[in-house]
C-alpha cells in the first residue's frame, strides 16, 4: 500500500480500537486473542492508526517481564517502514535497565528488523507451535520459533 505516512498515527491502545485490534490478531496471527486489559498498560502498547480509523499496526509488551507479546503489522502494510517505526518507539519508551524479549518463527521476515534493533537469537526451538496449534504433517506452517532479547 503506497499513502502518506503523515496519515499513520502512533497512539496507545485505547477502548475503541480494542475490536479491531482483536479481529487483525485473530485474523492474522491466532484464533481467540482478547488484547482488552492491555488498555490498561497503554505506556506498553502502540498501535499505528491509518486516516484516523483504520488499524494497521499493533504492538503490545507485558510490563513485568517486558516480553513482546504481539507485534504485528497489517498485512499489504509491511514494506513501508511502519514496524521499523513502532519498534523504535517502543524500545525508546522501555526502560534502559531491563531487556525486551520476543519470540519469532524462525521463516518470519520481521526477524530481519529484529536484527536491525540489536535483538539475538537466544533459543531455537523445534516444534514450539505444535504445541498450540494443530498444523497438519503437509502444513507448510513454521513449526519453529527462535527466542531472542534486546
Amino acid at each position: 500500500v503506497n499513502v502518506d505516512p503523515t496519515n499513520i498515527t502512533l497512539m496507545h491502545l485505547r477502548k475503541e480500537h480494542v475490536n479491531q485490534v482483536n479481529r487483525l490478531l485473530c485474523t492474522f496471527v491466532y484464533p481467540n486473542i482478547d488484547v482488552t486489559e492491555a488498555v490498561d498498560i497503554p505506556d506498553h502498547t502502540l498501535i499505528a492508526v491509518y486516516n484516523q480509523h483504520l488499524v494497521i499496526g499493533v504492538a503490545i509488551m507485558d510490563p513485568e517481564s517486558m516480553y513482546l507479546a504481539h507485534f504485528m503489522v497489517r498485512p499489504g502494510w509491511e514494506q513501508g517502514g511502519l514496524g521499523k517505526r513502532m519498534l523504535s518507539a517502543l524500545i525508546t519508551n522501555a526502560p534502559r535497565s531491563r531487556d525486551i524479549t520476543l519470540h519469532c518463527s524462525v521463516t518470519n521476515p520481521a526477524m530481519l528488523l529484529y536484527n536491525q534493533f540489536g535483538f539475538k537469537p537466544e533459543q531455537f526451538v523445534s516444534n514450539h507451535y505444535c504445541r498450540y496449534y494443530r498444523l497438519a504433517k503437509e502444513s507448510k506452517e513454521c513449526r519453529s520459533m527462535v527466542a531472542g532479547y534486546s
